[in-house]
């Protein structure tokens, strides 16, 4: 979550919200950091008055407001059924 980073090995999963206040203050020095691709809902300044917000930035915040749950729970899902069907060497 929160990547400040260009990629993310294998195509791996991530999740940046569009309010991450400190991650998009990254993106202003470093622009070719990952694309943001969730957000905390329509308006992240109306979350900004619990402590969960933290700026944006907080597993908490990622964890309890959707879409970023959702698309996160989702994720978790995936990359299990990917690891489930890998086929263990004998």
């Amino acid at each position: 979550m929160a990547t400040p980073d260009t990629q993310v090995k294998g195509n791996g999963r991530y999740r940046t919200s569009t309010g991450d206040l400190l991650i998009g203050a990254i993106d202003i020095f470093l622009p070719q950091t990952l694309n943001a691709n969730t957000n905390w809902g329509p308006n992240p300044l109306l979350t900004s008055f619990t402590p969960l917000y933290s700026g944006g930035h907080s597993y908490m915040g990622y964890l309890s407001f959707n879409p970023s749950r959702n698309d996160i729970l989702n994720d978790i899902q995936a990359s299990l059924v990917e690891v489930n069907a890998v086929t263990v060497c004998p």
